[in-house]
């Protein structure tokens, strides 16, 4: 299970242009102990979500 927190915060620095859509979702798969994380489907979810949100702070 992925925090909602470090989504929101992948997502910021995406945006931002800090990260890669591919950095970011590998990322999110760090905490993933199972190793059921997919990099490529996480990869293709950021991408569709980060025009969706704006950034507000940083």
């Amino acid at each position: 299970m992925v925090s909602p927190d470090l989504v929101r915060d992948v997502i910021r620095k995406v945006r931002t242009g800090k990260l890669s859509c591919w950095e970011g979702s590998l990322t999110l798969a760090t905490p993933c102990a199972c190793g059921i994380f997919n990099p490529h489907r996480s990869e293709e979810l950021l991408k569709e979500l980060i025009p969706l949100y704006t950034v507000t702070r940083w």
